[in-house]
């Protein structure tokens, strides 16, 4: 009786044991979920974007449609909103929705991934996200900008909005005080000579636009920087890696996201299909500034070319 009992509680164990293994293969298997932003229906950078994403197997889902549009802050609030209805395991790749560009194939991206995860370059746990580099003579570092307002780069106010109650300290300090949270930002992300990106600018800042974590871990990231309509999502990202740097792993070497400076085509070449810019890497998504269309046509005709051609070929 005691051996029929012993060989009952084994088998159970073993039973319970490979569902598990099964459950955690099928969510390892899972492709990151891409999640865009839009509130119109017939904008025709993300008609584009749509188109590529379905030629190269992504899986995705656009939110905000028909809404009055407020602000950055309201990409945060939809995303969060969204996030608490899906697994919190599944990976969760937020895109802008009128200037970014997929360039090579979802499993080939799902594959890089697991290679960053295994060589320890990112743990999975905390937020993956690009830094972009302007030139010199570009846009400035992120806090010459106030939440709510935006700036030319000689400090000519564009446009307005309105801003927090609660945030008009910070734009107060930044005002008056050399030891301002803009003072120490510049400071912070000052790009050292040595860097590889040195030559494109004297400054460098996280790009919201492009950002990767599991759905748990944007949870709690939204949770904590609170955002309104009104708030610029970037503000309150580079804003947040300040206090907390090991919430996020920045794509250094620009090997998954590509934030461009304003270029007529893109910096280094196409090998085989495939983009690979100027440091060797072949990027999964491209970045555009605003209003560099020659740029976006170009990389979108040669990557849905390129889509068309191996749709079917990348297999993990």
């Amino acid at each position: 009786m005691k051996t029929c009992l012993f060989f009952y509680r084994f088998i159970s164990f073993c039973a319970i044991f490979s569902l598990c293994l099964s459950m955690h293969a099928e969510k390892s298997s899972q492709k990151p979920l891409i999640v865009v932003y839009e509130n119109t229906t017939d904008n025709p950078h993300a008609i584009l974007l749509k188109t590529l994403l379905q030629k190269y197997q992504y899986d995705y889902v656009f939110l905000g449609e028909g809404q009055t549009w407020k602000g950055f802050g309201q990409i945060c609030k939809n995303l969060h909103r969204y996030l608490k209805t899906i697994d919190p395991d599944r990976m969760v790749l937020k895109l802008d929705s009128r200037d970014m560009l997929p360039m090579r194939h979802a499993n080939a991206f799902h594959k890089a991934l697991h290679q960053l995860i295994e060589s320890g370059k990112w743990s999975g746990n905390n937020v993956l996200i690009g830094r972009e580099n302007w030139p010199a003579n570009g846009v400035g570092p992120m806090n010459y900008y106030y939440p709510g307002e935006i700036f030319d780069q000689n400090g000519k106010k564009l446009s307005a909005s309105p801003t927090p109650y609660w945030r008009y300290t910070l734009r107060l300090l930044n005002r008056i005080s050399t030891l301002s949270p803009r003072s120490y930002w510049v400071s912070a992300v000052k790009l050292s000579r040595d860097d590889a990106w040195a030559r494109h600018t004297k400054h460098a800042f996280l790009n919201g636009g492009w950002y990767l974590a599991k759905a748990s871990t944007l949870i709690e990231l939204f949770d904590r920087i609170a955002a309104t309509n009104t708030d610029d999502d970037q503000h309150l990202f580079n804003d947040y890696w300040l206090s907390y740097p090991n919430m996020f792993t920045i794509d250094n070497e620009r090997a998954l996201i590509y934030h461009t400076t304003p270029f007529k085509k893109l910096p280094g070449k196409w090998v085989a299909g495939t983009w690979q810019h100027e440091h060797g890497l072949a990027p999964f998504f491209v970045h555009f500034p605003q209003k560099n269309y020659e740029a976006y046509w170009d990389t979108y005709h040669q990557s849905l070319k390129q889509s068309q051609k191996n749709a079917n070929t990348n297999r993990i």
